[in-house]
């Protein structure tokens, strides 16, 4: 049986720590688990069994854009690249026909430019500790190698 608590609302991670008998979720009990409590929890998980799954929530206090959200996101910020729709950006049909706005992206993003947020470095800190098992993240900006996690 696994815990999964999620780190911070605001960015939309989880961390999972084993747990040998069954428990009431924040969600199902209404009451949430509290910071003292995650404390807890991943204080007393066995070596090498904390998973994390990050998504690009992470990133954003880093000033990298998640791609989704109105306003701000990545795909509502591309009217400059001349996209004839925004995940064109990704799209390997049109990255044939034209590149350019592509690698700009890429630039743009490429490892170096940011600097890794507070979750990034609690993600290392997690592996010092040997709590850590993997950080699962769909992130392509290498910020959890640049905060010293290793790969």
């Amino acid at each position: 049986m696994k815990l999964c608590l999620p780190l911070a609302a605001t960015c939309r991670s989880l961390i999972c720590v084993p747990r040998a008998q069954p428990f009431a979720t924040a969600a199902s009990s209404g009451v949430g688990l509290g910071l003292p409590r995650v404390a807890e929890l991943i204080g007393s998980a066995t070596p090498g069994s904390v998973v994390v799954m990050a998504g690009a929530g992470v990133s954003v206090s880093s000033g990298i854009p998640d791609f989704r959200s109105p306003g701000t996101g990545l795909y509502d910020n591309l009217q400059e690249y001349g996209l004839p729709y925004p995940e064109a950006i990704f799209d390997l049909d049109f990255y044939r026909r034209n590149p350019k706005p592509f690698q700009r992206l890429c630039k743009e993003l490429w490892p170096g430019n940011f600097a890794p947020s507070p979750t990034h470095y609690f993600f290392k800190l997690l592996h010092d500790k040997g709590k850590l098992r993997r950080v699962f993240t769909q992130n392509i900006d290498s910020l959890e190698t640049a905060s010293g996690l290793p790969a």
